[in-house]
């Protein structure tokens, strides 16, 4: 067991005290039908005391994992630290690579162009000297094979092996996206109607019943 396993361990061990008191209070909340002032009043204060229960835990569970977060975090910050630089020359050093493999490929695709328009020119002059009877028509198909050939060649050297297209997006216009490709924002909403805010275009803005216990 390393020592993280250990700590974990240690950590969930001062929940134990409370699991036996959890267990029966849950028991005692399910079991519970609320039917006279009396059971309204029992199931009150269960809901209480349960309410209590978990702040409890919650507050226990923080205060347990706050050092561990806080040292988590001290470690993501240094790790962060020392690439930082890095990071921004590798960025650097990839948009120098991405802008050259470009020109490359322009370079290639304008060779293969020029291939291409060769070929179909030579093609034109040897079936017409084929149908001349200059030359041999077994000949100008062995021809066009090796033209053909060399164009297919110039075609695949035209693939870069250090450029992939993938897709992506900018926003133009936001108003004109389709609602199934928009997300609500509920943090944004409940601050303007705590603000007082009643009426919002879409929403519909109401009050519903919620049990509060002193």
């Amino acid at each position: 067991m390393n020592a993280l396993e250990s700590m974990t361990l240690t950590a969930m061990a001062k929940f134990n005290d409370a699991k036996e008191q959890i267990a029966k209070l849950t028991s005692n909340c399910q079991r519970i039908v609320i039917n006279s002032n009396e059971s309204l009043e029992t199931a009150k204060n269960l809901a209480k005391t349960a309410k209590k229960v978990e702040t409890l835990i919650e507050d226990k569970r923080k205060e347990i994992t706050a050092p561990i977060l806080a040292e988590k975090k001290k470690i993501d910050d240094f790790a962060k630290s020392i690439t930082n630089d890095l990071n921004k020359a590798m960025n650097g050093l990839r948009s120098q690579i991405l802008s050259y493999e470009k020109k490359l490929q322009e370079e290639r695709e304008a060779e293969a162009r020029r291939i291409e328009e060769e070929r179909k020119r030579i093609e034109e002059e040897l079936k017409a000297k084929a149908l001349e009877g200059k030359i041999d028509e077994s000949d100008t198909a062995q021809v066009l094979v090796e033209l053909k050939e060399q164009e297919h060649q110039a075609q695949i050297s035209t693939k870069s092996s250090s450029i992939r297209l993938t897709w992506t997006y900018d926003v133009i216009d936001e108003s004109v996206i389709p609602r199934e490709y928009l997300t609500i924002d509920e943090r944004k909403i409940k601050d303007a109607i705590t603000a007082g805010k009643r009426e919002i275009t879409g929403l519909k803005i109401y009050q519903k019943e919620q049990l509060f216990l002193k």
